[in-house]
């Protein structure tokens, strides 16, 4: 009995510690992601963003940088710990989120190659947790559905990032969704767009006891979307309990 207690416990902390170091990997990640997107966009940040850290002068780009070499160094540490799978899908994340910042492709200036690059690195990112504890490692084993749903959600909820840096990519001539449509135009579009998204969820997954709250909640967003003063922290509120709302009536 002791002897299987001891299992049990050594079993539990480094399945722990194993998690803790694939979230961890996935914050490193995505600082990493916001440093290279930040050192880009300082002209934008400028303008829309101006208490962001290089926009207002609080760090250096030369110290910027160096942060972001540290965070790759930890990142390369992070992953020589995973298997295979997990680092190709963690590499081809962050070569996906490089091409959509950096030059010179640079491909969130257009708002269709932006949310398909947005909607692809979800979908790697998705497959790099999945093959992290699947015991199964050929890529078939992902699930079709989910890629289809990881890619057709994220691309759409993606454009919303635009609306608060109007200013800026306009001035920078980005090709944004609110830059090409305008800024009223396209908050009617995103919030039609979100609202898609939560009626089709339910649909895809066969969840039909949560069609109609799918449905008050599309409307509910379109509102936050279109009213006079919008505030984006509010949209954040709404995703955050329309995922735990959807995730418990998954289980």
């Amino acid at each position: 009995n002791q002897k299987t207690f001891v299992t049990v416990e050594l079993i539990n902390i480094t399945t722990l510690i194993s998690f803790a170091t694939i979230f961890l990997l996935g914050v490193l990640n995505t600082l990493f992601a916001v440093c290279i997107n930040d050192i880009e966009d300082i002209k934008i940040d400028i303008i829309s963003n101006s208490k962001r850290p290089l926009a207002n002068n609080d760090v250096s780009l030369s110290q910027w940088k160096n942060f972001s070499y540290v965070l790759l160094i930890l990142i390369v540490l992070g992953l020589a710990t995973m298997n295979t799978t997990v680092i190709f899908f963690f590499i081809l994340t962050q070569m996906a989120y490089y091409v959509y910042s950096a030059r010179p492709l640079r491909l969130k200036r257009h708002f269709v190659s932006s949310s398909i690059i947005i909607g692809l690195a979800s979908v790697t990112v998705a497959m790099a947790g999945f093959f992290f504890v699947s015991a199964d490692q050929h890529i078939t084993s992902f699930p079709l559905k989910a890629i289809a749903i990881i890619a057709f959600v994220f691309s759409f909820f993606s454009n919303m990032k635009d609306i608060k840096d109007y200013a800026g990519d306009k001035n920078e001539k980005m090709q944004t969704m609110p830059v090409v449509f305008g800024l009223e135009n396209s908050k009617r579009i995103i919030a039609f767009l979100y609202s898609v998204v939560f009626i089709f969820i339910p649909i895809l997954l066969n969840i039909k006891s949560m069609l109609l709250f799918s449905i008050i909640y599309s409307i509910f967003t379109f509102y936050l979307f279109t009213k006079k003063q919008y505030q984006e922290k509010y949209i954040f509120l709404v995703l955050f309990f329309y995922a735990i709302i959807l995730f418990l009536a998954i289980i």
